[in-house]
């Protein structure tokens, strides 16, 4: 049987046989599925909705519905007719008050929080009270059976009450600000209402505050409430969501390390990798505000468990300590390539090179038209100072040789600087032999190690702590009732944790005591009087020796921060 025969019995038409607008349709048709795979994998989150895959998580949804909750039924209370009459003329204020003091927080803190409106609101009350009985002293027309229609136009307003209530909103004014540059920004305006709109009443009218304290009543019952029915949370809890919204950063931010490191350092990726990185290091320390406001209340929390509140205070320090290593070990991938960022570079070359003198002093030419050698021009200088190599015993290119290889030259010493740099500075430095693998050649690298002890250990400890953190509250009851089964259980996990901390330890031990120091291989040749071959080695600026020195103090300050989070404390 022919080949024909066969592929017309199997429905399969050879191309010549097959009709050209069928050709250009399905040309056409296969463009379009193409073109339509690419646009789905392309497409991204905008900008401006990218916060809601990162708070779209339940520990961050539940504050969400107390205070849609709590908002609802202010809002059901404001448009009932007998409450708004109740409220009396600012009813509004409920709504206001729903928006500008949610009830987001623990019980606790929303409690501190309405204790603290009511008090400055009563305060300012009072202190509204004393500035309108002297403003009535100084008032020379009195009708207390005017209407409120006939006060709003203003008729009224004399220059003496009015002097003397602007002395009492400046005085008041003072104190709120004091108060709010010390506490932060709060929901202290509603008192300069009673001042403003008592100059408008020719008698004294001090019911005026009132009017601003009873939707605020409202508003406070609504909060507390619903912070103790709706979802309720303890300031224990919403300590270590904070603590883990620190850390969860932080363990993305070591992922990045790891894609980083399989760029170039002049690729566009690097660039948008290392950008990543401190964009996630930075969410990892605005974390640490919403951690602050948390320690604050914790002497104070109402909680049973198997830890008291007191525990977690020490891992505030350690967050803070450990988002700021975090931060520094990311400095390293904006200072390893300084043409690649905005700010001028110096050009001087940080070793100086050799002197080139002539063969003979016979033939030195006394014109001062000759073209500059390599050691004195600037030009050459800010291109080689990247890479600024130690070239010993070496003859002098020619001026017509230099210029033809000009361009050729910058890129081929700006691909071997970072050949050096990345793979013997970094991967020679930090990684750990034991339990690395080889990884396929990427770019212009060689080869590709991840850092054991930032790949592994460390981020197998900060997902330890994780952990940790979120089995706190799950064997409170437990404990009381616990059977063989479960302290095995806890038995396992305990040592499942000294595991990870003894590996980590051991692997910062011997990083500190001896792999750190590989980072100097590439500059003992210079220093070695025996090596005949000196000229052939192109030694790597020394800048780039303090760039490694600094990840490496970093990487070890960060890896000591994360045992001290995994070691169990004793109580005295």
């Amino acid at each position: 049987m022919s080949g024909a025969d066969l592929s017309s019995r199997l429905g399969i038409r050879r191309r010549e046989n097959v009709a050209p607008k069928e050709v250009d349709s399905s040309k056409h048709s296969s463009h379009e599925e193409t073109s339509t795979r690419q646009t789905k994998s392309e497409w991204k989150v905008p900008a401006f909705l990218q916060w809601i895959p990162t708070n779209a998580k339940y520990h961050k949804i539940k504050p969400v519905v107390r205070c849609t909750i709590a908002g609802w039924i202010a809002l059901v209370l404001f448009v009932i007719p007998r409450v708004q009459q109740f409220l009396g003329q600012a009813s509004f204020l409920i709504l206001i008050a729903s928006f500008l003091s949610p009830p987001s927080e623990p019980f606790l803190a929303v409690l501190e929080r309405e204790v603290l409106i009511m008090f400055f609101a009563s305060l300012s009350w009072s202190w509204c009270c004393l500035g309108i009985t002297l403003a009535d002293l100084a008032r020379t027309y009195h009708n207390p059976s005017l209407s409120l229609l006939n006060v709003v136009h203003g008729d009224y307003i004399e220059a003496g009450p009015t002097v003397i209530l602007g002395v009492f909103i400046f005085i008041g004014s003072s104190f709120f600000l004091f108060i709010k540059a010390h506490q932060g920004p709060g929901p202290y305006v509603f008192p300069y209402i009673s001042l403003t709109t008592s100059v408008l009443f020719p008698f004294p009218y001090y019911k005026v505050g009132k009017a601003v304290v009873l939707p605020l009543v409202f508003h406070s019952a609504i909060a507390l409430v619903t912070s103790i029915l709706v979802f309720p949370s303890t300031i224990s809890a919403h300590f270590t969501t904070c603590l883990e919204g620190v850390l969860s950063p932080l363990v993305a931010a070591l992922e990045l390390h790891q894609s980083t490191l399989t760029f170039p350092p002049h690729a566009p990726e690097f660039a948008e990798t290392a950008a990543l990185i401190g964009k996630t290091v930075g969410q990892s320390e605005a974390g640490l505000t919403a951690l602050a406001a948390a320690t604050r209340l914790m002497p104070s929390d109402l909680i049973y468990g198997r830890y008291a509140p007191g525990d977690f205070l020490a891992f505030q320090d350690l967050a803070r300590r450990i988002a700021g290593r975090g931060n520094g070990m990311g400095v390293y991938f904006t200072i390893i390539d300084p043409t690649r960022q905005r700010f001028p570079v110096t050009p001087a070359p940080s070793v100086p090179g050799t002197p080139i003198l002539s063969r003979s002093p016979t033939r030195q030419s006394p014109r001062p038209s000759r073209v500059p050698s390599r050691a004195m021009s600037p030009e050459r200088d800010a291109t080689d100072s990247p890479g600024s190599i130690l070239r010993g015993r070496r003859g002098a290119a020619s001026p017509a040789r230099s210029l033809r290889s000009h361009s050729h030259n910058r890129q081929a010493s700006h691909l071997n600087l970072h050949r050096h740099i990345h793979h013997n500075l970094l991967h020679h430095a930090f990684h750990y032999r034991g339990t690395t693998r080889s990884e396929n050649v990427v770019g212009v690298f060689e080869s590709q190690r991840y850092l054991n002890l930032e790949a592994t250990r460390c981020k197998e400890s900060l997902l330890t702590v994780q952990g940790w953190l979120g089995g706190l509250r799950r064997g409170r009851f437990a404990y009381l009732l616990k059977s063989k089964a479960t302290q095995a259980k806890w038995a396992k996990q305990l040592a499942e944790h000294e595991k990870i901390r003894d590996e980590l330890d051991v692997a910062l031990r011997k990083f500190r005591q001896k792999e750190r120091h590989r980072v100097l291989d590439m500059y003992r040749p210079a220093f070695d009087p025996k090596d005949e071959l000196l000229a052939e080695h192109e030694l790597p600026a020394h800048r780039y020796l303090f760039q490694a020195y600094v990840y490496q103090y970093h990487l070890i300050q960060f890896a000591g921060i994360v045992i001290e989070m995994v070691r169990p404390r004793r109580s005295d």
